[in-house]
């Protein structure tokens, strides 16, 4: 028997990965070379998705004009290193279970990438954020306010 294939007799078809779990193993792979990692500054690269990305996102361009450019990523080993969960259910009156699930919704994400005007314009007063949530292909993006895509 060959350990590295299996054994090669039978004829056995294996159920190929699906795509969003190929994200998600690269992703951990990633993540397992620096546990403590929190964030990921990457000015003009690419941030490393957890999940594909919809099809319909699109970067709107600073008011100056420019194409917005990648420039850092907030990983969701942030959340182990703050207490924005346990506050979270702090503040929460544990009657009321909806509110409670809503608050933990809002603060859960699996990464959070920020894009930048590439010249720091003076037109550029706020970033685009893009939210992309645990377990889920929902993205939500941020620039002066949120909006599911």
């Amino acid at each position: 028997m060959d350990i590295c294939t299996g054994g090669g007799g039978g004829g056995e078809n294996y159920e190929k990965t699906p795509a969003h779990e190929k994200y998600f193993m690269k992703f951990n792979q990633r993540l397992r070379r620096c546990p403590n990692q929190i964030m990921r500054y990457a000015y003009s690269g690419t941030p490393l998705w957890p999940y594909p990305q919809p099809k319909s996102l699109t970067i709107p361009p600073c008011s100056c004009g420019k194409s917005r450019v990648f420039e850092l990523q907030l990983l969701p080993t942030l959340l182990a290193y703050t207490n924005i969960m346990e506050d979270a259910f702090a503040m929460i009156d544990k009657r009321s279970n909806t509110i409670q699930t809503k608050v933990v919704e809002s603060v859960d994400w699996a990464t959070v990438a920020i894009y930048v005007c590439p010249d720091s314009c003076k037109h550029s007063d706020e970033e685009v954020v893009v939210i992309q949530m645990p377990h889920a292909n929902t993205v939500k993006r941020s620039a002066g306010g949120y909006r599911k895509i």
